[in-house]
């Protein structure tokens, strides 16, 4: 994880379409480099915000016009060893909302990886 942005202006979407009230944008730009190894496969699955209150919002897997560039890729794209793939996730949250750390969980790994996020 790179950087976290919040309160971004999105143009394009609305409110209806994402479920939210109020809605409050925000990103998380993430930078996945394979070092090693085999080919690996990378998506916005695996990313999710973490709350005070221990609850969680996933990604909702959007691409397209208005949103923060670069993007990051919303389903599996292969990474080859010594390369990397960086670019924004958005997430959604009603106004007022804000995550306290970034989390990124797969199948595969023991147990979740988790990164602070800064106070306001």
């Amino acid at each position: 994880m790179t950087s976290y942005s919040h309160d971004l202006t999105v143009k394009g979407w609305s409110s209806e379409a994402l479920g939210a009230k109020d809605p409050l944008w925000v990103a998380v730009e993430v930078k996945v480099c394979n070092q090693k190894g085999g080919v690996i496969e990378v998506s916005q699955n695996p990313w999710s915000l973490g709350f005070p209150d221990d609850s969680r919002v996933e990604s909702m897997f959007l691409v397209g016009s208005g949103l923060p560039k670069p993007e990051y890729p919303t389903e599996g794209v292969k990474v080859k060893p010594g390369d990397c793939i960086r670019g924004k996730i958005p997430f959604v949250l009603e106004k007022g909302q804000r995550p306290d750390r970034i989390i990124y969980q797969t199948y595969n790994t023991p147990e979740p990886i988790e990164w602070a996020v800064p106070k306001a």
